[in-house]
């Protein structure tokens, strides 16, 4: 098993295009710096403000070079950005010429990622492997494969919605294996996305929501994001989020449809399919309630800042973008969990209902 998934890790990086390859990696002119030692210069009597003078080592090249630090004018006396010796931080270099960026947190996520692998070997044991593996082929799937093809003018809604189906049915089955089971639960989350996806589109159409409202919005315009279609990348992200619990929602359901026909042997599709679906219902609920507040956590900000805006009545806040688009992710995903549910349980108590079942022959209650 270890062999074929370094295998798929080699076709993934082989496979991955040469200008991604170069942009990820290409330095250009951001450099690496330690911060090494910080003066200050007093205030500039043109800005009233408080300066620095930051001298930093570049740490590929190992040259020393400075920066100008200016104190904002709201705040004249504190420092932009909080500085210290020793500090890892980017640099936007001209030339010679070189200006403070952002912070190195590149280093800090050395500590982070070998605490999260530590923690999932420890807790999932075997299973954790499988779990990073199917984490890492996803990302690795969207982010090498599909965007790429994204950024040459696929259209985002279509594209996303192949990534989606591609990505849930090998996760089931690598998580799973090549069982009926797996056969089931991936044929239900694939027509759950295929609803799912109908409905966003209607629900957008019918909103005339374009994918501009939240903070990516911002962006659109600029850089990479100037010729997407944000209406049908908006659409695409949603039929992505739902993935995850879509992969559980209907194994888990497979299973009880599986479990039901082993110990009630008399029974026939109809009688699977009610009995299962009630099951089933019990965790359904919390499962639409982590998609519903997993798409409210990521979107707390923006929320915050359109329905407490003072200078809007609250039914202006509520119909803005903002609220919209985060309204319909959560009423698609919970779409696609619901219709799941009927739609694996259907499957699998049709296809449970058809197999020899021992004790077939025995009544269902008493005795003969």
């Amino acid at each position: 098993m270890m062999q074929r998934l370094f295998w798929l890790c080699m076709v993934l990086a082989w496979g991955w295009p040469a200008e991604a390859k170069a942009d990820l990696f290409s330095e250009g002119r951001y450099q690496a710096a330690v911060v090494v030692e910080i003066a200050s210069t007093g205030k500039l009597p043109e800005r009233q403000v408080q300066s620095w003078h930051v001298k930093a080592l570049l740490q590929d090249e190992g040259v020393p070079t400075g920066f100008e630090l200016f104190a904002d004018p709201a705040t004249p006396e504190l420092m932009p950005q909080t500085l210290n010796v020793g500090d890892s931080i980017i640099l936007s270099c001209n030339g010679e010429q070189c200006s403070y960026f952002d912070q190195d947190r590149r280093h800090g996520w050395w500590l982070i990622g070998v605490l999260f692998l530590v923690v999932v070997a420890l807790v999932c044991g075997i299973h954790g492997a499988f779990a990073l593996f199917a984490m890492g082929f996803s990302l690795a799937t969207i982010f090498v494969f599909m965007t790429p093809l994204l950024l040459q003018g696929w259209n985002p809604f279509w594209l996303c919605l192949g990534t989606a189906i591609l990505l849930v049915v090998v996760l089931i089955v690598v998580g799973h294996g090549v069982t009926m089971r797996s056969a089931i639960a991936a044929q239900g989350a694939v027509l759950a996305l295929l609803t799912a996806a109908l409905f966003a589109w209607v629900t957008v159409w019918i909103l005339g929501l374009d994918g501009a409202g939240s903070e990516v919005g911002l962006y659109s315009n600029f850089g990479v994001l100037k010729n997407l279609d944000m209406r049908g990348l908006f659409l695409g992200a949603i039929l992505l989020g739902c993935i995850g619990v879509l992969d559980d929602v209907t194994w888990a359901q497979a299973a009880v449809v599986e479990d039901m026909a082993l110990n009630h042997p008399r029974m026939g599709t109809i009688e699977l399919y009610q009995a299962s679906l009630l099951a089933g219902r019990e965790y359904l609920v919390g499962m639409i309630n982590t998609l519903a507040l997993a798409y409210v956590g990521a979107g707390l900000p923006l929320l915050i800042l359109a329905l407490y805006d003072q200078s809007l009545p609250l039914w202006v806040s509520l119909n803005s973008q903002v609220v919209q688009e985060v309204l319909v992710r959560t009423l698609s995903g919970g779409f696609a969990l619901t219709l799941a549910l009927p739609i694996t349980t259907w499957l699998a108590a049709r296809k449970y209902a058809q197999q020899p079942r021992l004790g077939r022959t025995k009544p269902l209650r008493g005795n003969p």
